[in-house]
Parts: C-alpha cells; structure tokens; sequence
C-alpha cells in the first residue's frame, strides 16, 4: 500500500474483477469518485495532460500478529517476504493528480508460525499451532488524489483496500502437543468434514483479514543536482477492518466448528522513501522503500465467540524497483 501514488495475479481468478468488484461496493467509493470527477472536471479542458504508466517487482516483509483475549488469552505470529508485481496509472493534470495502483503477490509464500503465549483454555480460531505452515497472499488496491501546493510539495487523499489471506496447513506440526490438531486447527476440521464426505464440494480452509478506508498525507521532493529526486512522504489511514474464515460444517458435526467473523475500527501509518531518475526523456527508474503499520481492535459479530475480543497488528516492509512512463 503505497500511500503517495507513486492483481494481475498468476492464478485462475480474475484480479480485476475481484477487487474492483469490492471497491466499487464499499462506503467510501462514491464521495472519493464524485470529487475526482469535480477537480479533474474543473481543469482537464484547460490543461496539459501527463500519462505515466508504471510497473515495478516488489519484496514485501510481512508480519502478522494477533492476540485472542476473552476467556482465555492467546498471542500468534508469523513473518514472511512475498514477491509483487505492482502496476500504477498517474495522470496529471496541472497541479492535480489522480494514481491508480494495484500490488498482488506473484505467488502463495508459505511460512511457519510462532505461539508467543498460549493459555491452559484452547482457542480454536488461532492461525495454527506453534510451527505449523499458513500460506500467504496479500493484494492492495489505491486510488489517490493528489494536489501540488508548491514545486516539490504535494498533499493527497485516497482509498485504499487490502487483503491477506491465510491457508493454514490442515495436518500438525507436532501431532504430539497438548492441545492436539483437531482440536485446535480449524484446517484440519475443515479437512476433515471434507475427506469424510460430511460435507460435499468443501472449500479449502482459509482466513482472509481485509481492511479498507480513506487516507490523507503529504509528499515532499528534494532534487539531486540534475542526477534525480528524492521524496519523503507520510500519510495516515482510518479504515474498516475484517477478520473472517470460510468453516463449512451445515450440519454441525464438529462442535463449536463455526465461522467466525470480527469486525473493527483500523488505523494505520505509511511512511515511504523514493528515489526517481530519468531515463531519457520520456522514461525513468524509480526505487521506493516504504514501512507501513495498520492495528485493528475487533470483536465478534457472530454471537458465536462474543466474549472473544481479537487485537490484529499488520507490520510491512516494502522495496520496490520498476520503471515509468511519460505520455
């Protein structure tokens, strides 16, 4: 989530049609799509228009950490680098721009988890066990506006909506532990119900955490002698978050196998660094390393784990390296 501007995803789905499917329904698309269609309105007929496509190979450091507390308290974790491919479209308008930008993983990563704490209570709805595989992918989509207050400062707003979905292995990493898998992996349930023909056609387990809103920032360029320009930039995000899974199980063979679904307020902070040099006149290189952090206090709209409140930290690290445009 590249805050300042500036999924083609290898798999069977269209990326497309799966995000902007869920932008276009969100709150916070038609307020953003009326005032861009305002200012731009306001200044294209009189202005120059710059088109700069961009595309660009990025390694992201994901870590993801939760922590269940309620009846019992669990803490979860796992670190992992994924490998993006990010596509952007800026056009410029005099001192108006609008970025479009989309980032999605090249290919599911697996990692490991890591059990910080674990009460004497099981808490089915965990990640995994301690040193179990999760699957990872992670996808964004940004639309910004931006404005150029002065030659090298730029304040922008925009809308952001990113996903992490998680597939946890459903066999267990110590089949010997306390708390044995089929208690506590819900991708072992799922499995399960699945391989016993409990329930036909059974999807394959996954938790998908999601968050989406609006964010405000400022961008400031300081150029190189006429080698290039680097820019700082800042920004704050307030958004909807989610956290989810797909259980499966109609006619309750498992108890307590549920879905779960907890829903609440993200805050976030992006702070980015990059560096742009030309080409040629029509084309330039851009590096960009950027640290984001989004925390999400939620709580169960089930009724299935009311007394269960979930706290979930997203902490990326981000270095991008591609090429631009300039139409």
């Amino acid at each position: 989530m590249n805050f300042n501007h500036s999924e083609p995803k290898i798999k069977t789905e269209t990326l497309g049609n799966t995000l902007i499917a869920r932008w276009m329904k969100s709150r916070f698309w038609p307020p953003l799509a009326s005032s861009l269609l305002l200012l731009l309105g306001t200044t294209v007929s009189a202005a120059e228009i710059t088109v700069v496509p961009a595309l660009a190979y990025q390694d992201k450091q994901l870590t993801f950490e939760q922590e269940y507390s309620g009846d019992a308290v669990n803490e979860a974790e796992f670190t992992v680098h994924l490998p993006m491919i990010y596509a952007g479209l800026t056009v410029v308008v005099d001192r108006f721009y609008v970025a479009f930008k989309i980032e999605q993983n090249l290919s599911s990563t697996s990692t490991t988890t890591d059990e910080t704490d674990r009460s004497e209570f099981e808490e089915s709805n965990l990640i995994a066990l301690d040193g179990s595989n999760v699957e990872v992918d992670r996808q964004d989509m940004t639309i910004t506006l931006g404005y150029k207050v002065i030659d090298n400062l730029n304040l922008f707003v925009g809308y952001l909506d990113g996903k992490t979905t998680l597939r946890p292995d459903p066999f267990c990493a110590n089949p010997f532990a306390s708390l044995p898998c089929s208690r506590t992996n819900r991708a072992f349930q799922q499995f399960f119900l699945g391989d016993n023909d409990f329930v036909t056609e059974q999807a394959v387990y996954e938790q998908t955490y999601s968050e989406e809103g609006v964010y405000a920032g400022a961008a400031y360029g300081i150029p190189i002698a006429d080698i290039g320009t680097i820019t700082a930039s800042l920004a704050y995000a307030i958004m909807d978050g989610k956290y989810k899974d797909n259980a499966n199980d109609p006619d309750q063979d498992l108890v307590n196998f549920v879905p779960f679904s907890y829903e609440g307020d993200t805050t976030g902070v992006s702070l980015g660094l990059t560096w742009t040099q030309g080409l040629g006149e029509t084309s330039a290189y851009f590096v960009d390393m950027r640290v984001q952090s989004y925390s999400m206090d939620g709580k169960d709209t089930t009724g299935n784990l009311a007394t269960v409140k979930l706290e979930t930290k997203e902490k990326m690290f981000g270095i991008t390296a591609g090429l631009q445009l300039y139409f």
